[in-house]
């Protein structure tokens, strides 16, 4: 179980501006997994086009962290109890950067995504790790303004991101992955600035999450949200074809005036004369 706020003794060392500020930075280093490819798309297509599956494997390379996030982020709570919270961010921090800079020497497409789930599983106990933290070095009011400058900072990160990988990808789409060396530089910096927090708490212990009533919501979403994107496609697929179609016959774009309804005609106060008789007074 993950604990939550632990005790800090007075000859323990206490957190300050710099310490949160760093946990929050980190915390950033998901969503540039998540958003810096989303311009690199049409590039990667072009490259790999003769690769077979290439239209879904290039957006895999997207939602492939992302996947291995919501599956093993419960798992990185119970492990950083385990091994220690320092332990476990400073080794996703290298992996995060290893597999995040492969696609610079790669030239296979499901190695590249392989190498994007090694992201995703990173970013897990990244994630895990500063938020973790957040709660073991903070209480009260500056635990509060932490968590929130964790959410304020990560979206406005994504529009940063996003914009810097467009850019970087100017010449090659193989260049915006050096941005994830920065995970190198985090995982020299986090043994010296931050400790493992004391192991022992008051009352902030969180028990084990009852899964059966969880069951049916998460089964709807999951298989619920496939369906509908299934749907979806195979709709604008339809009208796609249909609209190729309907251009096709015969050169018309438009009805002819021959299939317009006709008008009734009405009398002088403007009811319509129907079997040719009226309803006027």
């Amino acid at each position: 179980m993950t604990h939550l706020g632990s005790r800090r003794e007075s000859t323990e060392r206490q957190a300050g501006r710099k310490h949160g500020l760093l946990l929050v930075s980190m915390s950033c280093l998901p969503v540039l997994g998540a958003v810096l490819l989303a311009p690199l798309q049409p590039q990667m297509l072009e490259h790999f086009s003769e690769t077979a599956g290439v239209n879904a494997l290039v957006p895999l390379t997207i939602t492939a962290p992302a996947l291995m996030i919501g599956l093993l982020a419960f798992a990185a709570g119970r492990i950083a109890d385990s091994l220690g919270r320092i332990r476990l961010l400073t080794v996703a921090l290298v992996l995060y950067s290893v597999c995040g800079i492969a696609p610079l020497l790669l030239d296979s497409l499901p190695l590249i995504v392989l190498s994007r789930l090694g992201v995703g599983i990173a970013e897990a106990g990244i994630m895990t790790c500063c938020t973790t933290l957040i709660a073991d070095y903070f209480t009260g009011q500056q635990r509060a303004r932490y968590f929130g400058l964790q959410i304020a900072f990560t979206s406005l990160s994504a529009v940063v991101f996003i914009a810097l990988g467009g850019a970087l990808a100017q010449d090659t789409w193989r260049t915006p992955f050096w941005l994830y060396s920065v995970g190198i530089v985090f995982a020299v910096v986090v043994p010296f600035v931050l400790w493992q927090p004391n192991a022992d708490t008051e009352s902030g212990t969180v028990h084990s999450l009852a899964w059966r009533p969880l069951a049916l919501p998460l089964t709807v979403t999951l298989f619920g949200g496939a369906s509908s994107t299934h749907r979806s496609s195979r709709y604008r697929s339809n009208s796609t074809a249909s609209a190729s179609t309907t251009r096709g016959r015969s050169g018309r774009s438009a009805p002819s005036s021959r299939s317009r309804p006709r008008r009734l005609p009405s009398c002088s106060y403007g009811s319509p004369i129907v079997a040719r008789r009226c309803c006027c007074p």
